[in-house]
């Protein structure tokens, strides 16, 4: 049996709530919804994935629902962050396995972040 542990998704400088999930996958991937601070979808909004501690970042954009996906991510643990001039979103570390979809849902905030990520 496969198990798998993933560290719920907190945006940063916000009380908003997120969240992530676990479902199964042929490969690893990650699929999400970004949301704008009003909670309508973001549109076009480039999303990162980090590997955590160092590595080379994944880069996807939102589509006009503000659904984004990123399929064949290697195992490992990754954080999120989103950066536009005006909002920025950001997740604690989340976990991709092989054989796992993990879904994330993230909420733009509406002030200038400074690069400012938290992990």
């Amino acid at each position: 049996m496969n198990v798998l542990v993933c560290v719920a998704i907190a945006i940063a400088l916000t009380a908003s709530p997120s969240s992530a999930s676990i479902g199964l996958s042929s490969t690893p991937e990650i699929v999400g919804t970004i949301l704008d601070s009003n909670g309508k979808p973001a549109a076009g909004v480039p999303i990162s994935v980090n590997p955590i501690p160092s590595g080379p970042s994944f880069i996807t954009v939102s589509k006009k629902d503000g659904t984004f996906a990123l399929a064949a991510i290697p195992p490992g643990a990754y954080g999120i962050s989103v950066e536009t001039q005006t909002a920025c979103a950001f997740s604690d570390a989340i976990g991709v396995a092989i054989g796992y979809t993990t879904f994330v849902h993230l909420r733009l905030t509406d002030n200038m972040c400074n690069g400012i990520s938290s992990w």
